[in-house]
């Protein structure tokens, strides 16, 4: 009673008013004198505020400056500054739901905020200890039609695209609405619109370069109270159709049509029952693909999962409450396919059950404490079966994070695990893939080479063991400059992954993954996954970021951020097969591998114009002929950069009211994107100095430099 009465009483108080409060078993009192405070601040914790200091935050002016069209690519960027290796635990308000990939389709100014939390958070909500979870928080009323048409074609002529994209989102405290639709149509490129690629290959009959394809996409997401709870609706179709040419064993070129259709449909709750926060999903997948012209097939895969999570706060320790999250997910999968006359079914079951618990050690903040700064304790584990032969795969994972002061935080994190083949690595159909010029060792040529792509049944379960131990300074000034850097180290057994190169090793390894003519030619590589015998890998990444604030004027959002990322691989090895010696691939066996990839990141905003820029460098890199040794036969391949530019300026710009989100509201925003500015290309020369076959101008990117116009409107 004494606490409802609290702030009734505090604001009679700084009225001047004489207040009277009656609580059962005390006395009357009665303030005769009226209390007056100064100097009264009243706080209370932000809209989606998860408690944890987030490691990056975007605010309203850094979302602007991003020049998004939608939620998902300011997640995107995001992520990729952080951590591009793995898909980001993605949160909303500051808690798990069921389906948040439902708010990626919303315009970026229907956002508060976004928060890169620290590694301790994955723990917290559900998570791998790797994982990087982002937080965003959306505005609690909202409502926007917008409209986007963009054309592309290359500075090299040749073929041209066009897509279009319509959306309505609406935010009603805990009612939403999203539901859209897009389509794009991309020409083909035919070898003879690049005068470059028929200097090189006189000989070589008309083909694609690059594909006709054309997709056409539709999606419908809703969200709505149900007493407590809360409900969710989601589906989403797509359509895709896609025209080439292929080489055969002949030497002929041959035409392939491949298209594809699928429905995505989820349902879920999400809400509290006996203290726990509770999430319960049903999500149904249905894609029908077809392949005409080259080896014809048709397939039906469907699956249907059951996700099932929850979380509390359990035992309050001296530095806080632990955290309990359990969740179970169970995949039921079938696909059927058909090859000329033949029928082939294939199903599967995977059925995984994950504990997590959160720790705290240390907390700054409890009165009295005199601990050096905070620290927190995850641990975790999960159990995996198969519902064929019902082995059981198992997982642990441990990570520790220390903030000795504000500003610097330290983490170390450890996993186990064993994995075995997802669903669609086992039973997506086997169709043709695009056609690659590869180098092709055991001839010393080029070669059109067609690829096989899609699951194989034969894989077995992983085993990974990842450690890894980073420190983060930041975010400090108003600048927010912040960074950090992590070293790691994964070693993993019976790898799934693809082919790791087109290697004399590589072949001898997986013989009926390559298929040669009668004059030794590769015509054709399998590249669906495999397992690995054994890799070691150790890297250390490092980023830093900041904000630079250009102008506080009302009304205006000016900001210039900066993001750099380096990855330097101290370590790679690999054994590629059971009988095979261990292969050092920095060095360049089995496949070369850059040592050293930077990104560097640029989104600014003023006034009217807006500036977005990118620029990617690797290191190069070796790929022995022999491995163990370098050779006059080796492939060199050269370091490369590409810089993608984007300028926007608004043809119209409305005045923001006061405390709502800068965006595009009723603007006119256009947009000139240029990628890959310079034009850069893949290039190699062999051990002895000569230009390596397979690296003109036009073979790996027929592509190159491309422009992008681009319209939006929001009516």
């Amino acid at each position: 009673m004494a606490g409802m009465l609290t702030l009734p009483l505090l604001c009679l108080s700084l009225l001047g008013m004489p207040v009277t409060a009656q609580q059962d078993g005390a006395p009357q009192a009665q303030f005769d004198t009226p209390a007056i405070l100064e100097d009264v601040i009243v706080t209370g914790r932000r809209r989606g505020d998860t408690g944890l200091t987030p490691e990056l935050e975007l605010g309203l002016e850094e979302i602007h400056a991003i020049g998004a069209y939608d939620v998902g690519e300011v997640v995107a960027r995001l992520a990729d500054t952080l951590s591009p290796d793995r898909p980001p635990i993605i949160i909303v308000n500051g808690r798990r739901i069921v389906n948040a990939s439902d708010f990626l389709r919303f315009p970026p100014d229907a956002l508060v905020r976004v928060e890169a939390l620290p590694p301790e958070a994955a723990s917290l909500f559900g998570g791998e200890p790797a994982q990087r979870v982002v937080n965003i928080v959306m505005q609690p009323r909202f409502k926007s039609r917008d409209a986007q048409l963009a054309a592309t074609f290359p500075t090299g002529g040749g073929t041209s695209g066009l897509r279009g994209d319509l959306r309505q989102s609406e935010i009603q405290d805990d009612n939403t609405l999203q539901f859209g639709a897009q389509a794009a149509r991309t020409t083909a490129l035919w070898s003879d619109e690049r005068p470059g690629y028929r200097f090189d290959h006189p000989d070589a009959p008309l083909r694609t370069l690059a594909p006709f394809t054309r997709d056409i996409a539709a999606n419908f997401s809703t969200t709505r109270p149900v007493g407590d709870w809360s409900a969710s609706l989601s589906m989403m179709g797509s359509q895709r159709e896609a025209r080439a040419t292929v080489p055969v064993r002949d030497g002929r070129i041959n035409p392939i049509e491949q298209s594809s259709r699928s429905l995505t449909a989820m349902g879920g709750m999400t809400g509290e029952a006996r203290g726990w926060n509770v999430r319960a999903a049903l999500n149904a997948l249905t894609i029908q693909s077809e392949q005409g012209g080259l080896n014809p097939l048709s397939s039906d895969y469907r699956s249907l999962v059951a996700d099932m999570a929850a979380d509390r706060r359990s035992a309050v320790l001296p530095a806080g409450p632990l955290r309990i999250s359990l969740s179970s997910r169970h995949e039921f999968a079938r696909s059927v396919s058909f090859v000329e006359e033949s029928r082939f079914t294939r199903s599967t079951q995977d059925h995984d059950v994950r504990a997590s618990l959160a720790v705290p050690l240390l907390n700054s903040r409890r009165p009295g404490a005199t601990n050096p700064g905070d620290a927190s304790l995850a641990l975790g584990a999960r159990a995996r079966a198969d519902g064929e032969s019902y082995a059981v795969d198992d997982g642990y994972n441990a990570a520790l994070v220390w903030t000795p002061s504000r500003g610097i935080r330290l983490n170390a994190r450890w996993s186990t695990a064993t994995d075995s083949p997802s669903a669609r690595q086992r039973l997506d159909p086997t169709i043709q893939g695009p056609t690659r010029v590869l180098f092709d060792f055991r001839t010393g040529r080029a070669a059109d080479v067609a690829t096989l792509l899609g699951g194989n049944p034969d894989l077995r379960p992983q085993n990974s063991t990842d450690a890894a131990i980073g420190l983060f300074l930041g975010p400090f000034t108003s600048w927010r400059i912040g960074g950090g850097s992590t070293l790691s180290r994964t070693e993993t057994t019976d790898g799934i992954a693809s082919l790791p190169g087109i290697t004399p090793e590589v072949e001898a390894a997986f013989p009926e993954r390559f298929v040669r003519d009668a004059n030794g030619g590769l015509i054709r590589v399998d590249l669906r996954p495999v397992n690995m015998r054994l890799s070691r890998h150790q890297a250390l990444a490092s980023t830093l970021n900041l904000s630079i604030p250009l102008n506080q004027t009302p009304g205006r959002t000016d900001s210039i951020q900066l993001g750099l990322r380096h990855s330097l691989q101290l370590s790679n090895a690999l054994v590629i097969r059971e009988g095979f010696i261990e292969m050092d691939r920095l060095a360049g066996d089995s496949g070369g591998q850059s040592r050293h990839q930077l990104a560097l990141t640029i989104d600014s905003r003023l006034g009217k114009w807006g500036f977005n820029g990118s620029m990617q460098w690797r290191s190069g890199s070796r790929t022995r002929r022999n491995a163990g040794h370098d050779g006059p036969d080796d492939l060199i391949v050269d370091p490369m950069a590409t810089v993608d530019l984007r300028l926007s300026y608004l043809l119209t710009r409305s005045v923001p009211s006061e405390g709502s989100a800068p965006g595009r509201r009723d603007d006119i925003g256009l947009d000139l994107t240029i990628d890959n500015l310079f034009d850069s290309r893949p290039g190699a020369r062999l051990g002895d100095g000569r230009i390596a076959p397979g690296y003109g101008r036009h073979d790996r990117d027929p592509i190159g430099r491309s422009i992008v116009l681009m319209v939006t409107r929001r009516f």
